[in-house]
């Protein structure tokens, strides 16, 4: 034990001399650190441009684009009409992140008792996109759907607490933990920095490793730690792990404090 900590000591006092370890040690991870903060700074998506195809023009399509222009994060910027090329619609307007389509007969069809689709066309190659889009349309469809059915039971005679009951028998409460912002800044910074972390440890290895070569202090070395080459690894690897725990330790810290700024 004493030679592993005779050869952390050695290295620690190399590394004052190489002013190349510490500027990988610690200038190039802050400034990757708040470089990769300020790409991320939003955190998360809050608005997504989309476009709406309406082929019905009858109140229940008005009223399914009323409850698209209700939601948060979607935002419509333009009314297509039938002349325009679906499969163009993402090449002529790049701006376009989905659109949803609402086919013809699509009160009359729901008013006969027959089951209906909305079209959601999304951009795929952005899958955050995708996603969102797809997840505020079933989340306004079960909502009408919901509605619609509930009236169709208190036009029955069923009394409306039952008819709800009817309506949703099972309710789904989601409580989301570690990320209840669903920001990208939360999890996304940390992890990156923790792989830009070890793959300066790999390049601190390497460096280590050849300057002993190169300064022709490998000898030694190797006669200090009593020609154990198992020891002369471990010896550094603790060094260098102290030095880069304490790095990450920052990291935590400041993503801590980023955290407490949103709240």
């Amino acid at each position: 034990m004493k030679t592993i900590l005779q050869i952390i000591i050695r290295e620690f006092i190399r590394l004052k001399k190489r002013p190349t370890a510490w500027v990988l040690l610690f200038v190039i991870p802050i400034g990757v650190f708040f470089y990769l903060g300020a790409i991320y700074e939003e955190g998360a998506i809050k608005n997504v441009s989309i476009a709406v195809l309406d082929l019905d023009h009858t109140d229940l399509s008005r009223k399914v684009i009323s409850n698209v222009e209700a939601s948060p994060k979607l935002n419509i910027i333009q009314f297509l009409n039938s002349n325009d090329n679906i499969d163009d619609i993402f090449i002529n307007h790049p701006e376009i992140k989905g659109f949803y389509v609402i086919p013809k007969n699509f009160q009359k069809n729901i008013l006969n008792g027959k089951q209906e689709k909305l079209l959601v066309y999304t951009n795929s190659s952005n899958i955050i996109y995708g996603n969102l889009i797809y997840k505020e349309a079933a989340t306004f469809i079960n909502t009408m759907s919901s509605g619609i059915n509930l009236q169709t039971f208190k036009l029955n005679g069923i009394p409306h607490e039952k008819a709800i009951k009817m309506v949703m028998p099972i309710r789904v409460i989601t409580k989301p933990l570690y990320n209840a912002y669903y920001n990208y800044l939360y999890y996304l910074v940390p992890g990156l920095t923790t792989v830009l972390l070890q793959m300066i440890v790999f390049l601190l290895a390497a460096i280590s490793i050849n300057s002993e070569y190169s300064n022709e202090t490998y000898n030694a070395l190797l006669n200090l730690a009593n020609g154990s080459v198992f020891k002369i690894i471990l010896g550094k690897l603790i060094a260098y792990t102290l030095l880069v725990d304490s790095c990450y330790f920052y990291f935590l810290c400041s993503t801590s404090a980023i955290r407490h700024s949103f709240k």
